[in-house]
């Protein structure tokens, strides 16, 4: 399943809700603010509790105006290839222009549906080359276009969805 919507419209926060009823490896990606305003991205390994620099505020942006620390998503892939595999679900927050600076990523991303039964993954609602990628490869995987009107009720959307009672 993949979770599209625009900046801001909660994506993150309903996979930390998923997460307080169901469990899963994967990672979500969290804002960093200092007096208010976002300087950065970090990511938060679901299983460890492992946090890693994914991009700050930087003069030399490589996606926009944030410096991305590809490195740190490349140790990300490692440590969840690495780690014993102990649930069927797995969350993927997100899957945008940062995190296809990596090649490693992108290419794990896409054998992603073969090792898990269930994948929960984050995408901007504008169309990317990654994610078009992952969308030809995977053309089953269900699309939920999130908004304002509708963020308050995907999260049981979701878990209806991986019980099977809603497709």
């Amino acid at each position: 399943m993949i979770l599209r919507g625009n900046p801001g419209v909660g994506k993150t926060t309903v996979c930390e809700k998923i997460l307080t009823t169901l469990r899963a490896d994967g990672f979500l990606t969290k804002e960093v603010r200092k007096n208010g305003k976002r300087v950065g991205f970090d990511i938060y390994l679901i299983s460890t509790g492992c946090v890693l620099p994914l991009a700050r505020k930087s003069k030399k942006g490589m996606v926009g105006k944030y410096e991305v620390f590809v490195e740190n998503l490349d140790k990300v892939i490692f440590l969840l290839e690495n780690m014993e595999k102990t649930e069927d679900t797995i969350i993927i927050d997100e899957l945008g222009k940062m995190e296809s600076l990596s090649k490693k990523f992108v290419s794990w991303v896409m054998e992603i549906p073969k090792r898990w039964k269930n994948v929960i993954l984050t995408a901007p609602s504008k169309d990317i080359p990654i994610l078009r990628e992952f969308l030809n490869r995977w053309k089953e995987a269900k699309i939920l276009w999130m908004n304002v009107e509708n963020r308050d009720r995907m999260v049981d959307t979701l878990l209806r969805m991986l019980r099977g009672d809603e497709s």
